[in-house]
């Protein structure tokens, strides 16, 4: 038996980084990807590959605490609608 259909995993907090298109340029971004010269990444993004992300992650764990980041994440389409889905859960 899988030990996460078993048991689910307890998570105080978690950063999700749900977009890493971003319209700021701040000085003190974390994002390696914003760096010079940082390769492309072609993962998908969107509300639909971020509302199956969560629901995954909620199959396996028991998150307290969610943190959506990203570049902006308020420029990902729907935000509201994973912030309720989250809540929800």
């Amino acid at each position: 038996m899988d030990l996460f259909k078993k048991h689910k995993i307890q998570l105080n907090y978690l950063l999700y980084e749900v977009s890493r298109r971003c319209n700021l340029a701040c000085s003190y971004c974390y994002n390696h990807w914003k760096r010079e010269g940082a390769e492309e990444e072609n993962e998908p993004e969107g509300y639909e590959p971020a509302l199956q992300t969560l629901k995954q992650l909620f199959k396996t764990s028991h998150p307290g605490h969610i943190t959506f980041t990203g570049g902006e994440p308020i420029l990902l389409e729907r935000l509201p609608e994973l912030a309720l889905f989250c809540r929800m859960k």
